[in-house]
C-alpha cells in the first residue's frame, strides 16, 4: 500500500537515543517536540509542526533553531530524564543544552512563531 502512517513523514529533525545529544550542543537553539504514534493530538499537530519547519527556513533563521521531533515510546529514557509523560510536549533548550521553556500556547503556527521568537 502506498498509504503512509500519518508519523513517517516530518520535515522536523527526527531524533533518537542515537543522535539526541549532538543534536542538542550544536549551538543553535533546539526545539523538541515529544510525540508519541497513538497520540491523537500529536496526529492533529503534525501538519502545523511541519509548517513552522517551513516557516524558519523562509525566515533563514535554521542557522539559528532546529526544530526536531522524538519519538518517546521508542526513546523512553530521554523522555524521563525531561519528565515528559503528556504528548504533545513541545521544549526549547538553549545553546547549552538546557531545557528554557515548555510551549503552552495554542497549537497554531503564529502562537509557535511568537513563542520561538
Amino acid at each position: 500500500s502506498c498509504l503512509k502512517e500519518w508519523w513517517e513523514d516530518s520535515k522536523a529533525v527526527e531524533l533518537n537515543s542515537t543522535n539526541f545529544k549532538a543534536t542538542l550542543g550544536n549551538n543553535k537553539f533546539l526545539i523538541v517536540k515529544f510525540y508519541t504514534k497513538w497520540c491523537h493530538y500529536c496526529k492533529i499537530l503534525a501538519p502545523t509542526y511541519d509548517q513552522l519547519v517551513e516557516k524558519v527556513q523562509e525566515k533563514n533563521k535554521t542557522d539559528l533553531v532546529t526544530i526536531s521531533r522524538l519519538e518517546a515510546n521508542s526513546n523512553n529514557e530521554i523522555a524521563m530524564i525531561y519528565g515528559i509523560y503528556s504528548f504533545p510536549t513541545i521544549i526549547m533548550f538553549d545553546k547549552s543544552g538546557k531545557p528554557v521553556s515548555l510551549y503552552e500556547g495554542s497549537r497554531t503556527v503564529p502562537g509557535l512563531w511568537f513563542w520561538l521568537n
